[in-house]
């Protein structure tokens, strides 16, 4: 009976390095160079957010960088938190006419409303009054309280 061999198992081959090639500059280097971006001020940008979700905005007269939404409840005769706090922009519009439009930082949607008379806004020492229709056409009263510092 012949005599068995025991196989050898080759040593695999330790991949070699070349410290230089391995670093990530060296993967950098192929990259195109970006332009910095534009130098812009608040006030541009501002202006630029605001115009993608209200393209007819052309200023923003002031801004309130903190506001809450409230609703008043004809129920309870009191005030409800609506789930809307932002900023608060007062904005001119291409036809002349205003926009208060409060950037949702609780939810996706911003609330808004078109400043159509004086009689439509009240300022109170507590809140900016506001009546506005709603979708099935019924008022409702908004008070917008704005953070002072």
């Amino acid at each position: 009976m012949p005599v068995g061999r025991k196989k050898s198992r080759q040593p695999s081959a330790q991949p070699t390095s070349d410290y230089e090639s391995d670093t990530a500059a060296n993967f950098t280097d192929t990259a195109p160079i970006l332009p910095p971006p534009p130098v812009r001020s608040n006030e541009e940008l501002n202006l630029l957010v605001l115009r993608r979700w209200q393209p007819h905005v052309t200023s923003i007269l002031t801004i309130a960088p903190f506001a809450v939404l409230y609703l008043f409840s004809a129920e309870s005769q009191g005030w409800e938190k609506c789930e809307v706090q932002g900023s608060l922009f007062v904005c001119v519009l291409r036809n002349g006419g205003y926009k208060l439009v409060i950037l949702n930082r609780k939810g996706l949607e911003n609330w808004e409303f078109e400043l159509r008379s004086e009689e439509a806004i009240q300022v109170t020492e507590e809140y900016v009054i506001v009546q506005k229709e709603d979708q099935d056409g019924e008022v409702q009263i908004y008070g917008i309280w704005i953070f002072e510092e």
